[in-house]
């Protein structure tokens, strides 16, 4: 059923924002990015429900808009920890309402735009839900990685800056685990590869997607990593573009966790109606 409405929004926004940067026009060239990331997440949602007969709108209605919302302070914290760490700078205006409109309407499709490609490749999240709870002990160790991870990656950025990646879900995950609700550390600790390699899958397909429509005006955004820089995909280093999967795994974690704070029924009821 890819005759749904939100299939040809989103495929028109993706070919609207190509055409304006192969254009070279000066104004999609600052602000395309929000189309076409906007238009990634109504277009795989389609091809979802086209695949599945199901997908994230259709299962959450209007209440997908809080997956918008959310999305601004998740990436809010990752633009501030750059602030300390410079591993990314942008060329993208931000310095009028204009550019902070379109700066903001791109990054609040972040978290929609990973949850609707992993609900491509996984639609049942019943893999990931726990059967048994992980025990206390187990998880404030974990909890603990998440927090050393933090402080490492502020304390010595230059050696351990990917944990800033890692740090969310390491903090998160478990908490989740503890809770009874979807956990990626449940996956991998009963071995359910599957589902894991369909996570990874995904996370790697929003990088490449990302990446490229960063590579198509050879700007955008730049990186800098302390190490790793070679072997370029588009403008982003090779193994920084495998940072996508525990970046995604933190994501999800943090969705999962913050649904846990509200009460049954509300917006984000449940991590399967989420993915």
């Amino acid at each position: 059923m890819l005759s749904r409405w939100n299939f040809f929004v989103g495929l028109s926004l993706i070919i609207l924002s190509l055409w304006g940067l192969f254009a070279r026009n000066p104004w999609w060239e600052q602000y395309y990015f929000a189309f076409a990331w906007i238009g990634w997440v109504f277009f795989v949602d389609a091809l979802a429900f086209g695949r599945w007969k199901t997908s994230l709108f259709s299962r959450l209605g209007y209440r997908v808009l809080a997956l918008f919302i959310l999305s601004v302070p998740f990436w809010l914290l990752y633009s501030l920890l750059n602030l300390h760490l410079g591993l990314w700078t942008t060329s993208h205006a931000c310095a009028s309402f204009v550019g902070d409109f379109f700066y903001g309407a791109s990054h609040s499709a972040v978290l929609p735009g990973i949850l609707v490609t992993l609900n491509f490749f996984l639609p049942d999240v019943s893999p990931l839900m726990p059967d048994q709870t992980l025990s206390l002990r187990a998880a404030r160790i974990w909890v603990f990685f998440g927090i050393a991870s933090f402080l490492l990656a502020l304390g010595a950025g230059r050696l351990f800056f990917p944990l800033i990646f890692c740090f969310l879900a390491l903090l998160l995950d478990p908490i989740n685990y503890f809770g009874g609700r979807p956990s990626l550390l449940f996956a991998l600790q009963k071995r359910r590869w599957r589902p894991l390699l369909l996570f990874c899958l995904s996370a790697l397909v929003i990088g490449l997607f990302w990446e490229s429509l960063n590579g198509v005006t050879g700007g955008g955004w730049s990186y800098r990593l302390p190490y790793f820089n070679f072997d370029d995909v588009f403008a982003m280093p090779l193994l920084g573009l495998l940072g996508y999967i525990p970046f995604a795994a933190s994501a999800f974690a943090f969705v999962i966790w913050f649904e846990s704070l509200l009460s049954p029924g509300s917006l984000l009821d449940a991590g399967k109606k989420i993915t």
